[in-house]
């Protein structure tokens, strides 16, 4: 079966929409489909309407303009408009690690003040997600920061949402039929009588009602479901690959964004092994992820001379200093296969598809393939950021490790990118290295253009210039394809469903859900824009609670102020 699929993330309700055609899909088990923008739809010619079995409109057919409809009319094009109920047919997997979370999806009846008061009684409770299902809904009253969700670029992020919520309230029926269908408890907030519903959902009607009101009406309805903490490891067998990182404890967004990210993906025994850079780290990871992750600390790794000095460095370059003695031990102690990847590379594939890469040799090191071709001065011919060893590359380990220890700064002038710069002289000092060329592993923003990576017909995957699936993306800085916008929003769910306190996140993580939500929320770009220019990095004061009151107010009032200077120079002319 073939399916078009019409859409416009301009449309109102567009990830309702998108959440009905999940629904869709899965009665109607589509083998292929294509997305067509509307903003583009004249560039269509009619016969290629002829090939598919069914034309899906994900927008309300009085959305669209007279030219578009005409268009439709014109060639005959009668596209199907979703039904509600298909959210209600739709079942996700759920995440490994998930603590009990609210997801709070606002009312469009209510105002941004009562809004913003009904999320914080359901906070005060349980920690809850305020999830806005289009660009207008950020307006009405979300708390700008990491518990705040919206990422239209990727609306199946919030399909997950609604899948591992302890329960929904929603003003939407979409999030509590999605809800619904995963076993949630959901309550729907509406703006008349309650009725009785063919599904069996709670309403809850907030016409002239506090929030404080309306939220001991939905408590009522969340009754507990017991948290399933899911066993990543049914059937003990061998371990097939060993994959190593780093981490701090402000840094574990990232570290359980990829640990959520290989449990969906891998298909064989993986063993995740994290090195912790405080003592943060081992208490709040210890069981979880129990099955495939183990965590070590830095003084299992060094002799205490050496951990002095690397004690002594930035938490960066204790990072880029220990990678290298990290994958030595694992290395020493598996005597297996083992793949170094930074927590901020996403698998598109199984992990052990990196097991390929070696091509027969023991040492495998992946090529920057910059766009720009000075970079490969500035940041040395090949990435750190993924590096694979077998057993036969422990001279290369133990010599970059060593020169590691002895220095491990960023100075490019004089030869020295941390651990990264020193990978340039490997192919020429140890036997056994292959450097891989095909292309689809590590991508980066750095090589979009080199590998000409581009998405395929249906926009569900990346292809590389020989059609190959991208298997790994390095998710290090924000790209044309949106995918530094997907790792870092995967991030930022499956830390707050994880039970980690978003809050104390590193200031880099948090800039990057701000960096984010300005793209879709003109207030808060504004007052993000308004502390630049003051050359401040943002605070979360002029984001919420009382500065942020104060910063909408003086906006407001210089708003208006240029709203009437305008009329009276009209009037004047």
């Amino acid at each position: 079966m073939k399916i078009a699929v019409l859409f416009s993330k301009k449309a109102p309700q567009f990830i309702n929409h998108y959440l009905r055609l999940l629904g869709y899909l899965e009665k109607n088990h589509a083998q292929e489909m294509f997305w067509m923008d509307l903003d583009e739809l004249a560039k269509h010619s009619s016969h290629q309407f002829t090939r598919f079995d069914h034309v899906v409109l994900l927008a309300e057919l009085d959305w669209l303009s007279s030219d578009q409809r005409q268009w439709l009319k014109k060639h005959r094009i009668n596209p199907e408009t979703l039904k509600m109920d298909w959210a209600a047919h739709q079942r996700g997997s759920r995440l490994v690690q998930c603590e009990p979370r609210i997801v709070f999806s606002p009312s469009r009846d209510a105002n941004r003040k009562w809004n913003f008061s009904l999320w914080q009684c359901l906070n005060h409770q349980l920690a809850t997600l305020f999830i806005c299902q289009d660009q207008q809904e950020l307006e009405k009253g979300a708390p700008s920061g990491v518990q705040s969700f919206f990422s239209p670029r990727n609306p199946d992020l919030h399909a997950e949402a609604f899948i591992n919520a302890q329960g929904v309230i929603s003003g939407d029926w979409e999030p509590c039929l999605f809800a619904k269908a995963n076993g949630r408890p959901s309550v729907k907030l509406s703006s008349g009588p309650s009725v009785s519903n063919s599904w069996g959902i709670p309403e809850v009607d907030i016409r002239n009602k506090s929030p404080q009101a309306v939220f001991e009406e939905c408590r009522q309805y969340l009754v507990p479901v017991p948290v399933e903490v899911l066993n990543t490891q049914s059937v003990p067998k061998q371990t097939v690959l060993h994959l190593t990182t780093l981490t701090d404890f402000s840094y574990l967004p990232f570290l359980v964004g990829m640990a959520e990210n290989i449990a969906r993906k891998k298909q064989t025994e993986i063993q995740l092994h994290v090195l912790a850079l405080d003592k943060q780290v081992k208490p709040f990871l210890e069981g979880k992820y129990k099955d495939f992750l183990t965590v070590y600390e830095l003084d299992e790794l060094w002799e205490p001379q050496a951990l002095r000095a690397i004690e002594s460095r930035s938490v960066a370059l204790k990072a880029f200093s220990s990678k290298p003695k990290l994958l030595e031990h694992v290395l020493k102690k598996t005597q297996a296969p083992v793949f170094h990847c930074d927590s901020d590379v996403y698998f598109f594939s199984s992990p052990e598809n990196l097991l390929q890469t070696f091509g027969g040799g023991v040492t495998v090191l992946f090529p920057h393939w910059n766009d720009v071709f000075p970079a490969g001065k500035l940041d040395g011919l090949y990435n750190a950021g993924m590096v694979g060893v077998k057993p036969g590359s422990e001279p290369f380990l133990k010599w970059w490790s060593e020169r590691c220890l002895e220095d491990c700064r960023l100075e490019p002038s004089e030869g020295l990118v941390a651990d990264q710069g020193y990978l340039d002289f490997v192919p020429i000092l140890f036997d056994g290295v292959t450097v891989y060329r095909k292309r689809d592993h590590n991508v980066g923003r750095w090589n979009l253009k080199t590998l000409g990576v581009h998405w395929d017909s249906s926009f569900q995957k990346l292809l590389n210039r020989e059609q190959k699936p991208i298997q790994t993306y390095h998710a290090a800085f924000i790209d044309s394809f949106g995918f530094f916008e997907f790792k870092f929003c995967w991030d930022q769910l499956t830390t707050f469903f994880s039970g980690f306190s978003l809050q104390q996140a590193n200031p880099a993580f948090i800039e990057n859900v701000l960096v984010q939500q300005q793209g879709h929320w003109l207030s808060l770009a504004r007052a993000l824009k308004w502390k630049r220019t003051r050359r401040d990095q943002p605070s979360f004061f002029w984001v919420q609670g009382l500065g942020r009151e104060l910063l909408d107010w003086a906006l407001t009032s210089r708003n208006r102020f240029l709203e009437w200077k305008t009329t009276v120079r009209q009037s004047v002319f």
